[in-house]
């Protein structure tokens, strides 16, 4: 009895590791969207644009923010940057593709996300 038990417990198992996998995976593939970026995120980057930034205070602001440390390591490993390795870190990946492009980077990112967000994507149109 208790190898039938545990033989339909293993299948119950399978079947929700399958299952879950199923649903989680369209979050870790590379090909979709990251997670969002914060907007106290961006403001702090933006006001680091002085003569007193680094690369260092720059990557530990992106560190903490999930969606913008996706999207750096994204650009930094991509095929127009192509690096030799992969850059697995956010200072790697700042100090790969430098502090100008990382801002400009962050603030792309921001406005499509921003835009993304507007009610019914609302189109200009002429007169």
């Amino acid at each position: 009895m208790s190898s039938l038990l545990s033989a339909v417990e293993s299948a119950l198992v399978d079947s929700i590791r399958s299952r879950l996998h199923q649903k989680l995976q369209p979050l870790f593939d590379h090909t979709n969207r990251c997670l969002p970026i914060l907007q106290s995120t961006c403001q702090q980057i933006m006001n680091l644009m002085g003569p007193n930034s680094s690369a260092d205070s720059l990557a530990q602001i992106i560190s903490r923010d999930h969606g913008l440390t996706c999207k750096v390591l994204q650009v930094a490993n991509g095929i127009a940057y192509s690096p030799q390795q992969t850059i697995a870190s956010v200072p790697h990946a700042v100090s790969w593709l430098g502090l100008d492009t990382v801002r400009s980077l962050v603030a792309a990112a921001h406005l499509v996300e921003q835009l993304q967000h507007w009610p019914e994507r609302q189109q200009c149109s002429g007169p």
